[in-house]
């Protein structure tokens, strides 16, 4: 069974066979003239391969991206040098162009991150020089040798393979002679942070890659940029005419840097190489660097890249109540003293993966998935009960970073239903019985009936998961990562959780986020690779929404908003503000622990109803005092004033709901007549510069055309029948105009926000005085 990309801009799927016996695995990143995926080709070998669209626009203009690439792998095509990432095929499919490329460890981006994550102002200068050492030799090759720049030298485009750099991404390499086929389109594609200055006036110069290099080094090195620009507009205008500053360097670098930096070309090195061998030659001792560098080939490598052996030494302090570990754990992976870690093995199970080895009788039955995660199948154990069996490739880890995530996941808890094996110290496979009931199994049951399970049944199987949470937080110091409903088993007498560790061990070995990015209940932190106890309180949040039906999972882009398609307008307001701390973007502004957030989230007031229960059980009618059929009316006065309380509590974008023809409604409490009401609506339409048409006596629509570059909104407002009410309800229809998808999850920005003008338009509160009246003689 394969699994759709979880990034709704694309259609490709994981499973799907782009070329013949090439099968994409994972996407691993988009840029602006293409997207790539690791794929495995013929034979098992891991690949990345390109994919460049063709461009209606830029057709138009004579030029497309898919041309452009296809121009650039043919001038380097034929080139080979071991610090160029090899090009391996290319085909032209359907308009589409399809490019296979040998498969980095990572780029030397991911490298500096990992290395500010751990504190570092960046990549150490000695393992710096080393990798510039073989990027710049890389593209003197290219110049020396064919008379191309590479044009888009950037930490993302320089990649790691075996501890060494490879240069790579060639869509815009170009010709440097005079009248080359790169006249007039340089300025196309470039990256307004890397670009040399003659590149701007459509000129290519042999020293143009040096000024880039340049600027990579500095950046890696120290952290800093030396142009203070906020704007793509700024930064181009200081590559032209600013003097770098280079202070943050170490002061035998900023020589050789500036020059290097300089906006005239025949200012700079003869070569890229000779700018790499001035630092060398400048040396002055760096932050962390203790030690001459030493020559160019005697190399340092990054913490946690490739290498052939590992020394790993058993960790002290090991917790008591983790318990001791399973006889299942070899001696080679470390937990006993040094080692060396031998080969994995390959066998049935497929992938490098002995299913044999890990879970001895157990049968395989069918490959489930093979993505980013791992590999899934379905298993059966020596008395015929139906297993799930994930395996987890450790990738570039050393056994000291995943010891006492091993040590943990190999202990036994009550609420853990999972068996954990490790066949050989680069593999790690967790057993989950198939035959439980989990979440997601009764979710799928309550969406068939239409209506939620009780709130009072979902709140003691979230106390009891949230209880196993905080105590494996404690024993561990880690979170579980990849909490889902998937992952809490529901059935009676068993509820617990599955697949604790995953998250973690492939955290701490999988420099490339793809495993978690775009996970629809990961925690914003989570989702960048910095998971803490606090985030599987955000994903239980997520997770009780969905369970409500006041949530559904969609995948998420970087960056997107906390609350992301979720209708807070079914939740009650003590449930609101539960969940919303839940779910704030600091771990440290949420609850203390996940058995806080349960208990606030089922903590109901005593006393008055709130808000909430009032949209429910109570009508406009009954508010303004008309009795109902057997029953006595209410005070209207003193449920008037309740919901003026609690009325501006949350802002009507909050409590708006989604109606099945597209538009969004809400109701907005007022507390005056009729005439004063059509006063405040007319004041707000003039405020706002609104058109207005009318349906009828009891309904006014407003409308805010749309601008260029903005959205426009339309607002339906439903008066209340009569003109005798004096405490009421305003239903309101919102919806977006200006071409934008009337579909949206959530409330465009623009429609909410003319949503709080209009509740703060009706309002009583803008009419009350800020002072008490006084006597005075005048």
């Amino acid at each position: 069974m394969r699994a759709a990309m979880t990034d709704p801009i694309t259609t490709r799927c994981v499973g799907d066979e782009p070329l013949p016996g090439y099968r994409l695995v994972a996407p691993l990143g988009r840029g602006g003239f293409g997207e790539v995926w690791r794929c495995v080709a013929p034979g098992g070998l891991q690949k990345a391969i390109k994919f460049v669209a063709e461009d209606d626009a830029a057709r138009a203009e004579g030029r497309t991206p898919l041309k452009t690439e296809y121009e650039a792998f043919q001038r380097v095509k034929g080139i080979r040098h071991p610090f160029l990432l090899q090009l391996e095929r290319v085909e032209l499919i359907d308009g589409e162009l399809l490019m296979v490329m040998e498969l980095a460890d990572c780029s030397l981006l991911n490298r500096f991150q990992d290395c500010r994550a751990a504190g570092r102002a960046g990549i150490p200068r000695t393992e710096l020089l080393s990798y510039m050492v073989d990027a710049a030799e890389a593209l003197d090759v290219l110049c020396t040798q064919h008379h191309l720049q590479h044009l888009d030298v950037k930490p993302a485009n320089l990649f790691l393979l075996g501890g060494h750099v490879k240069v790579g991404d060639y869509g815009l390499v170009a010709h440097f002679e005079r009248g080359g086929p790169n006249a007039g389109r340089l300025g196309r594609g470039l990256t307004p942070k890397y670009v040399a200055p003659e590149v701007l006036v459509n000129r290519v110069d042999p020293r143009s890659d040096q000024y880039t290099l340049a600027l990579v080094y500095l950046e890696l090195l120290t952290g800093s940029y030396p142009y203070d620009g906020t704007t793509a507009e700024r930064v181009l205008h200081q590559h032209a005419h600013a003097t770098p500053d280079v202070t943050a360097a170490p002061e035998g670098d900023r020589g050789p840097l500036s020059r290097a930096l300089s906006k005239r070309p025949g200012e700079r090195y003869p070569s890229c190489l000779d700018f790499v061998k001035a630092l060398l030659t400048h040396y002055a001792t760096g932050p962390g660097d203790t030690q001459p560098i030493g020559p160019p080939r005697a190399r340092t490598l990054p913490a946690g890249r490739a290498a052939s052996t590992l020394d790993v030494t058993a960790a002290a302090g090991e917790p008591a109540a983790l318990g001791a570990t399973r006889p299942t754990v070899p001696a080679a992976l470390g937990l006993y003293g040094p080692t060396r870690l031998p080969t994995p093995a390959v066998g049935p199970g497929g992938g490098g993966f002995d299913l044999h080895r890990a879970f001895p009788g157990y049968k395989l039955a069918a490959e489930l998935e093979h993505g980013a995660r791992g590999k899934v199948v379905r298993a059966t154990d020596p008395a015929g009960r139906p297993f799930r069996v994930r395996t987890v490739n450790l990738g570039h880890g050393s056994a000291a970073e995943i010891e006492g995530v091993l040590r943990s996941a190999l202990s036994s808890h009550p609420r853990v239903h999972q068996s954990v094996s490790v066949p050989h110290p680069r593999c790690v496979a967790f057993a989950v019985p198939d035959d439980l009931t989990t979440l997601a199994d009764r979710n799928r049951e309550s969406a068939a009936a239409g209506t939620p399970p009780p709130r009072p049944e979902l709140l003691a199987l979230f106390a009891t998961v949230a209880a196993a949470l905080d105590d494996l937080h404690r024993r561990t110091g880690f979170a579980h990562g990849l909490l889902e409903p998937a992952a809490v088993v529901a059935q009676a007498g068993k509820v617990g959780l599955t697949g604790f560790g995953v998250g973690e061990l492939l955290r701490r070995t999988r420099p490339e986020l793809d495993w978690v990015s775009h996970d629809p209940y990961a925690a914003p932190e989570a989702r960048k690779g910095e998971a803490v106890p606090a985030s599987d309180q955000y994903s239980l949040a997520l997770v009780a929404l969905e369970a409500l039906h006041a949530w559904a999972p969609a995948p998420r882009r970087p960056g997107s908003s906390s609350d992301h398609g979720v209708n807070f307008g079914g939740l009650r307001d003590y449930e609101l503000a539960a969940v919303r701390k839940a779910l704030a973007a600091s771990p440290a502004a949420r609850h203390a622990t996940c058995a806080a957030f349960v208990a606030a989230l089922g903590a109901a007031p005593a006393g008055r109803r709130t808000l909430d229960e009032l949209r429910v059980v109570e009508s406009s009618a009954r508010l303004a005092g008309v009795p109902g059929p057997g029953r006595e009316p209410p005070e209207p006065g003193a449920l008037a004033e309740a919901i003026l309380r609690l009325a501006p509590a949350a802002t009507l974008g909050a409590t708006a709901t989604r109606q099945p023809d597209h538009r969004w409604s809400c109701r907005v409490p007022v507390f005056a007549n009729a005439e004063m009401l059509r006063l405040k609506l007319d004041q707000f339409r003039a405020d706002n510069g609104l058109s207005a048409l009318t349906f009828g006596p009891d309904a006014l629509v407003y409308r805010k055309p749309a601008g260029l570059g903005k959205p426009g909104a339309e607002l339906t407002v439903e008066l209340p029948a009569g003109s005798t009410w004096h405490a009421a309800e305003l239903t309101v229809h919102a919806r977006s105009v200006g071409g934008l998808d009337s579909a949206a999850k959530e409330l465009p920005p623009a429609v909410t926000d003319l949503l709080e003008r209009l509740r703060r338009a009706v309002h009583p509160a803008a009419d009350r005085r800020r002072a008490p009246r006084r006597r005075a003689d005048l």
